[in-house]
């Protein structure tokens, strides 16, 4: 597992939602950096727009956590070991 993946830093933060096609029902927003930066564009519709584009922005925290996680002695060890295996597949180093 490569604990030294390069990713832009987090905190990641939700940008704006605007409704450029608010006739079509799609929308779109940034997740930006914590500088401002943006990290990426995404252009959707439905329902479930908002919920996957905050998703996103929580990945920096969420792969801090499993990194923490994964190095906790525990009583369940296929909770670290999915940890683990999630890790790796961020890291670029499993499919």
């Amino acid at each position: 597992m490569n604990m030294t993946t390069i990713h832009t830093p987090g905190p990641w933060r939700l940008g704006d939602v605007r409704w450029p096609n608010a006739v079509y029902g799609r929308a779109e927003t940034t997740i930006q950096a914590a500088d401002g930066t943006n990290i990426a564009t995404l252009r959707a519709g439905g329902p479930i727009f908002e919920a996957n584009a905050r998703l996103l922005a929580a990945a920096p925290e969420m792969r801090e956590l499993l990194i923490a996680l994964s190095a906790m002695p525990h009583r369940d060890p296929f909770a670290v070991e999915k940890a683990r295996a999630l890790l790796a597949r961020l890291d670029g180093d499993a499919r």
